[in-house]
C-alpha cells in the first residue's frame, strides 16, 4: 500500500430530483480539490440526492441519471484524480444502488449495495435490488505506488461480510459512501459500535 494517499470527502448537498444541478455541484467539488487529492469521495446517490424515492420508477429519470455519469465520466477526464460517484445503476431489470469509480475518462469499477434497510424512514428494497459481489479496485497513486481499495455502501457496514470479503480479495483500504439521514447522537454509535469494530477485525483503515 502507497504510505501517502490523499482522499477528500466531499461533502456536498445535493438536491433531490436535480440530476443537472448535483452534476454542477461534483464538477465544482472536483475542479477545487483535484489539485490536493488522489481520490475524491462523494456521498450515496449523490447523482440524484437521497432518497429519490418514486423518481426512480420513471425511465426518463434513469436515463437522464445514466446520461449525467457519462458526460462526468469525460468531464473529469482532465484532471488526474480517482472520484467515487454515487448513482442509479439499471442493469435489465434490476436496479441498483450503485457507486462508480471514474477515472481518466473510464469506469474503472462499480459497486452494487448488497444490504437494502426497509425500515424507519428507509425503503430500498422497494426500487432496488440486491447487490452480490464485492468490489476491491486499484489505485495508482504514481509510478511506483498503488492501493487496494474496497468499496461499500452505507448499510453494508453493518453487515458482517462486506467488509470481510473485500480485505479477503485484497483490500487494504475500505471506504464507505453514506447518505444516512441526521440522528441524534447516532455518530457516536456509527463510529464506536460498527466502523471501528469493522476496522480493528480486518486490521483495515476505512474511509467513512
Amino acid at each position: 500500500m502507497t504510505s501517502k494517499l490523499r482522499a477528500t470527502l466531499a461533502q456536498i448537498n445535493p438536491c433531490v430530483g436535480d440530476i443537472a444541478g448535483n452534476q454542477e455541484k461534483i464538477l465544482s467539488a472536483v475542479a477545487t480539490y483535484a489539485q490536493e487529492a488522489d481520490l475524491i469521495i462523494f456521498p450515496e446517490l449523490c447523482l440524484t440526492a437521497y432518497p429519490p424515492e418514486d423518481l426512480l420508477l420513471r425511465d426518463d429519470f434513469l436515463s437522464d441519471a445514466d446520461n449525467a455519469l457519462v458526460e462526468l465520466t469525460q468531464q473529469l477526464a482532465q484532471y488526474d484524480v480517482a472520484v467515487i460517484i454515487g448513482h442509479p445503476s439499471k442493469r435489465g431489470e434490476d436496479l441498483f444502488n450503485a457507486a462508480s469509480v471514474l477515472q481518466h475518462g473510464k469506469i474503472i469499477a462499480q459497486y452494487h449495495k448488497r444490504y437494502l434497510p426497509n425500515y424507519n424512514v428507509f425503503d430500498e428494497k422497494r426500487y432496488f435490488s440486491a447487490g452480490q459481489k464485492s468490489c476491491v479496485f486499484t489505485l495508482k497513486v504514481s509510478e511506483k505506488n498503488s492501493s487496494q481499495i474496497g468499496l461499500v455502501i452505507c448499510e453494508d457496514i453493518w453487515e458482517k461480510p462486506p467488509v470481510a470479503e473485500s480485505v479477503a480479495a485484497g483490500a487494504e483500504l475500505m471506504v464507505v459512501i453514506n447518505a444516512s439521514p441526521f440522528h441524534y447522537d447516532k455518530a457516536i454509535e456509527r463510529e464506536e459500535d460498527v466502523v471501528r469494530k469493522r476496522a480493528k477485525a480486518h486490521k483495515v483503515p476505512i474511509i467513512y
